[in-house]
Parts: structure tokens; C-alpha cells; sequence
């Protein structure tokens, strides 16, 4: 179940730079809608094109299952999968970026350096792939941090936290797993959908940990060429560190300091 919180609009605010960000992932993502018939020949000239600094080269595919039940007959499923575009990684595999049918990816990964980074590329990017998918129009645009905090081993983790599930007064208030999924409304049609999920400690890690996953995005039409558009991740960017910062206990970010 998706748990839905109306915040209110509210003012920018400036949050503390973590030199050591917890960050494993950082997705930008733009979804379009495709303006030439053979979109998918498009996307393979895009990862041509970027061939030199994304030598490694993967197929896109997305997948459609169907199940046909009928009483007294055994339930039948059937799926079928349709390429839609490229996922191209550097040598490292740290950096990657994604030219679809339906929109345009730029992932940072592993060693995460710093927005600007992630805006610039994708700001160099981005026209390559307008120049030749051409879409008519932008859907949906979305900025996604995938967060990993460790603790040590018997540390309620929940007691670091400000967002967390609420337990009936009656019931024991530790919790050894958690996992959670808030779907936030912010204004102008922005959300943020924030999930939670601790992985216990194991004697391989000695640690246990928390994944602290925010997915901030707006659907909305905009022209590809609009520089609105980077004004907008601008805003998600905001909405993604309000989630972050206000998700936590002050001395649960302080410790990426």
C-alpha cells in the first residue's frame, strides 16, 4: 500500500554538503514521447555516436506478460519482450547513459561526484538524443538518489529516523525490518516517492543498514528545447534534499559530513 501526505508549498532551503554522500545511485531521467516512426534505429545511431566513451553496450527490453485463466483449466502465462533502445556504461561501469523510445536516462553510480556533474552531462547529452529520436514532447522528468547509511550491529535504526513507520502504542517499538513506500505530494504537481528498507547485519557486513530510495519527478508537457526543463530538475533537486535531510535524525546525515 502507498501511503499518500499533502505538504504544504514551502520556501527554499539550504541544506549542509555531505562530502561523503551516502549515495550509490543518482538517476536522471526524461520520459518522452517519440517523434519519428523508427525511434528505435534512432537510439542504436545515439549509442553509436557515444561509442567512445560508453564502450559498453547493452539492449533495452521491455516485457509483457499474459496470464489467460478459465475455470477448470490449468492458469496460462505467456510473455513477450520488445526492444525499445540502449544502455551504454563506461569502461568502469560507473557511469551510464540510456537512449529509449519513450525517454533518455543518465545514471551516476558508485562513485557519485556531485550534482553539477550529473546536470552537466546531462545537459551535454541530451540534444544528442533530441537530434535524432526528435520527440514531440516531454511527459515526465524525474530525479532519483538511491541512499545507503550503515550502523552498527543492535542499533534501533528507526530511532535515527524522523520518517518511519508508526506502531501502535500497545506493541513492542522496536522494529528489526522495516520497509516502507510514501507517496508525498508537493506543489505545482511535484511528488516524491520515498521508500525505506533496512537489511539486517550479516557476518560478511557487521553492519546493518538502511536504504533510503527518493524518487522526485513531475509529469507535465514541456518542449524538448525548453530550458524550463532544467529549472524544473532544479526544484526536484530541492524536493529530493528535503526528503533526504527531513527523512532522518540530525546525527544520522552528520556522520557524511
Amino acid at each position: 500500500m502507498v501511503q499518500r501526505v499533502v505538504l504544504p508549498s514551502h520556501r527554499m532551503t539550504t541544506y549542509s554538503h555531505l562530502s561523503r554522500a551516502p549515495i550509490t545511485e543518482a538517476i536522471l531521467d526524461i520520459r518522452v514521447e517519440a517523434g519519428i516512426a523508427n525511434a528505435l534505429t534512432a537510439t542504436q545511431e545515439f549509442a553509436d555516436g557515444v561509442r567512445g566513451e560508453f564502450p559498453i553496450q547493452r539492449p533495452i527490453e521491455s516485457m509483457e506478460t499474459r496470464l489467460e485463466m478459465a475455470p477448470g483449466k490449468p492458469a496460462k502465462a505467456e510473455s513477450q519482450t520488445t526492444p525499445i533502445g540502449r544502455i551504454c556504461w563506461n569502461t568502469e561501469e560507473t557511469r551510464a547513459v540510456q537512449a529509449r523510445t519513450d525517454g533518455f536516462s543518465l545514471n551516476h553510480v558508485k562513485r557519485y561526484g556531485s550534482w553539477g556533474d550529473l546536470r552537466g552531462h546531462a545537459r551535454e547529452m541530451w540534444p544528442r538524443y533530441v537530434a535524432l529520436v526528435k520527440p514531440t514532447t516531454v511527459v515526465r522528468i524525474a530525479l532519483r538518489y538511491i541512499n545507503k547509511l550503515d550502523f552498527p550491529p543492535g542499533d534501533d535504526i528507526a530511532g535515527h529516523l524522523q520518517t518511519k513507520p508508526l506502531l501502535a502504542p500497545n506493541l513492542p517499538q522496536a522494529m528489526a525490518v522495516n520497509f516502507m513506500r510514501v507517496d508525498v505530494p508537493f506543489h505545482d504537481g511535484r511528488r516524491a516517492i520515498i521508500t525505506e528498507a533496512t537489511l539486517p547485519a550479516t557476518p560478511e557486513t557487521a553492519y546493518q543498514s538502511l536504504i533510503l530510495d527518493i524518487d522526485a519527478f513531475v509529469s507535465k508537457q514541456m518542449t524538448p528545447g525548453d530550458s524550463a526543463l532544467w529549472d524544473e530538475f532544479e526544484a526536484l533537486r530541492e524536493i529530493k534534499n528535503r526528503c533526504f535531510f527531513e527523512s532522518l535524525q540530525t546525527e544520522a546525515w552528520r556522520a557524511y559530513l
